[in-house]
């Protein structure tokens, strides 16, 4: 018996190390491309048009069912890396690039914490409702499967509601801040 699917069948979607490091390297080679684009036009653009693609690759994954492929699910991973590709290089690059030279050290700590703070509470609050989620299920279906899809509804939403902070970012690139002391 499998205990991802509550079947006989062997599990459809791939393991969570090859998925996390094959996205982190779309990430990175998206990555590339898109902060040679962050240097000559406004991060804003490249953010907005990151985040759709973000948000079409988990709607994607709000429709896994119990027979869903692997390699869907592998295409559908592509995708979100591909946005987030597109959207965090020209995030970070927007958020310093109004720093002194001195400042950059003490945003960098301020930024790694609210990365990693961020992250765990977010998987967090999604693992508590993908346990809610399976709490909430008949026995006779398929358990897992429905628990994440639905669960991934409340990550369409959140994803969703970033967009509203990028949509304050300047619609032009900002010059670099030189490195003078405050007064």
């Amino acid at each position: 018996m499998n205990a991802l699917t509550n079947s006989d069948r062997p599990p459809t979607t791939p393991r969570s190390s090859h998925t996390a490091s094959s996205s982190a390297l779309r990430c990175g080679r998206t990555g590339r491309g898109t902060g040679k684009l962050s240097d000559k036009h406004s991060p804003r653009l490249l953010i907005l048009t990151g985040l759709p693609v973000v948000l079409l690759g988990i709607l994607g994954l709000t429709r896994i069912e119990p027979g869903t492929s692997a390699l869907l699910v592998v295409a559908i991973l592509f995708v979100i890396g591909l946005g987030h590709g597109m959207i965090m290089p020209a995030a970070m690059g927007v958020s310093y690039k109004t720093l002194r030279h001195s400042e950059i050290p003490s945003a960098t700590t301020a930024t790694n914490v609210g990365i990693r703070a961020g992250s765990s509470s977010g998987v967090a609050a999604l693992l508590v409702l993908i346990q809610r989620n399976i709490a909430h299920r008949t026995p006779e279906a398929d358990t897992f499967t429905h628990a994440f899809s639905q669960t991934y509804w409340w990550a369409l939403a959140i994803g969703a509601v970033a967009i509203l902070p990028a949509l304050m970012l300047p619609r032009q690139r900002r010059p670099a801040m030189a490195d003078t002391p405050r007064r």
